[in-house]
C-alpha cells in the first residue's frame, strides 16, 4: 500500500530510510525509538490530507482513461483518473 501512496506523498524516501535499512540482507533486524518514530511520521502521512480523502462526485474529472494490465496471462483494465 505505500508504494502505491509514495507518489502522493513528498519525499518519502528520505522519510522511510531506517526501515529500509530493516530489509537489506545481511542486517541485524533491531526495532529501536527511530525505526518506530519514522513509522508513526508515515501513518500520519498517510491517514492525513490530501493522501486519503474521500471521492467528491461534485469536483470536476480532469483526466479519465482505461489503462490495460496483463499480469500472467490474465487482461485486466484499471480506471485511472486525476483532477485539479
Amino acid at each position: 500500500m505505500l508504494n502505491y501512496l509514495s507518489r502522493y506523498i513528498k519525499d518519502l524516501s528520505s522519510k522511510v530510510i531506517h526501515l529500509r535499512k530493516l530489509t537489506h540482507q545481511n542486517i541485524e533486524w533491531k526495532w529501536t525509538d527511530v525505526e518506530n518514530c519514522e513509522f508513526e511520521n508515515v501513518k500520519e502521512c498517510v491517514a492525513s490530507a490530501p493522501t486519503l480523502k474521500y471521492f467528491n462526485v461534485n469536483e470536476p474529472v480532469i483526466k479519465l482513461r482505461l489503462k490495460e494490465i496483463t499480469p500472467r496471462s490474465r487482461k485486466s483494465y484499471l480506471l485511472l483518473f486525476s483532477r485539479a
